[in-house]
């Protein structure tokens, strides 16, 4: 996860992505070059949801805990089932030279399997161009967190709850045809445990914002500026935060 990040939101990204390269000489001619680096295990896209499951699955729904991984140079025992789950994989190549011809092979099943020319890193650019909404989801969710000297592994549910108002959750309004996704970092919203419709920092525009995003992304929760709803299961979301002056005789709010 960390290598997908840094690699679509540093300069040099590509020297964050594991690779190998071994070259074979003779005589001082190359004869044959070996190239190991992240490729994908097949051609088709993965769903939005395998930030959320990959979360669920390692780090008990907390993305803290994956941010923390940075604090020991953000290695994770369990990379190689991490990596799986986000369809990624090592894979090993060969180039023979002959001259000026050049060959090219792939390893599979445990034998080289002749295959059109290679780029360097040409695998995984086509893996990021497939899932172009998952590593968005990614800079948008870690982008915040992890800076030079900085390594943020706090809650947002747990900044929110303070802004959950008693008063305006008895008034029982809800949002009217909520959105699927975040605006911002475009995570499908039916698992988070709170969402807002908020305006943006240094921006007069509003959005319907995740957790995290309303963090770091919005201009805060009350009257005027933002508005915080809690998931209540089924698609609803409850007003809990950011009201002031419900109409007795509306049972429901939104955009």
């Amino acid at each position: 996860m960390l290598t997908l990040f840094f690699t679509v939101t540093q300069e040099t990204g590509a020297l964050y992505v594991p690779t190998y390269t071994l070259a074979i000489q003779n005589e001082g001619e190359l004869r044959r070059i070996y190239i190991g680096e992240l490729s994908s295990l097949d051609d088709n896209p993965i769903s939005a949801d395998a930030f959320t499951n990959v979360l669920s699955n390692y780090y008990e729904g907390d993305i803290g805990m994956l941010v923390m991984t940075m604090t020991w140079g953000g290695y994770e025992a369990r990379d190689i089932d991490i990596l799986e789950d986000l369809n990624l994989g090592y894979g090993s190549f060969r180039c023979d030279a002959q001259g000026d011809e050049r060959q090219f092979y792939r390893m599979k099943n445990r034998r080289w399997r002749q295959v059109p020319a290679l780029q360097p890193f040409g695998e995984l650019k086509s893996y990021l161009e497939r899932n172009e909404r998952l590593v968005r989801i990614i800079a948008h969710k870690l982008g915040p967190r992890i800076g030079p000297g900085i390594c943020d592994g706090s809650r947002a549910d747990r900044q929110l709850e303070d802004h959950v108002d008693p008063l305006t959750v008895k008034q029982g309004k809800y949002y009217i045809d909520p959105p699927n996704e975040c605006d911002i970092c475009s995570i499908p919203l039916s698992g988070e445990t709170f969402m807002s419709d908020t305006r943006l920092k240094e921006h007069d525009a509003a959005a319907n914002m995740c957790a995290d995003c309303t963090i770091y992304y919005g201009a805060g929760i009350g009257w005027g500026v933002g508005q915080l709803y809690r998931n209540e299961g089924d698609g609803k979301w409850l007003l809990v935060g950011g009201f002031f002056g419900a109409k007795d005789d509306d049972d429901s709010t939104g955009p």
